[in-house]
């Protein structure tokens, strides 16, 4: 078979930018409250497709992404049914969630850079 430069196969990229799109659609239509501003960030399929990772940014008040994780855990039922409706796969994969902290990261990042080297007065 072949693979990719990242060792994803084709088809582990495919299911993962349908999943990826399908569950944008699926949180964006959900109407509970207390989800907050959330978006889908990447899908990480295991080499088997039996596990999708679906990582979600969260913008809010500092405890918004753990109550919009606890949120989307108790609706994990639900999105996998909507996306097995939307996508055409022989055996949908189970659904993790988790949160995509890069943004915080590269903000931690930033500022640590900006300690160091402060930039000049203009």
């Amino acid at each position: 078979m072949w693979e990719a430069v990242s060792g994803v196969s084709t088809r582990q990229a495919r299911v993962e930018a349908a999943i990826l799109e399908a569950c944008a659609e699926i949180l964006q239509a959900m109407k509970d409250p207390r989800l907050g501003f959330a978006s889908v960030v990447r899908v990480q399929c295991t080499p088997d497709m039996k596990l999708a990772r679906i990582f979600v940014s969260v913008l809010g008040e500092e405890g918004a992404p753990e109550a919009t994780l606890k949120v989307l855990e108790g609706a994990r039922g639900h999105v996998r049914t909507e996306l097995a409706h939307r996508l055409s796969l022989r055996q949908m994969p189970a659904i993790e969630f988790k949160i995509d902290r890069s943004m915080a990261h590269g903000d931690r990042i930033a500022r640590l850079l900006r300690q160091v080297h402060p930039e000049p007065p203009a």
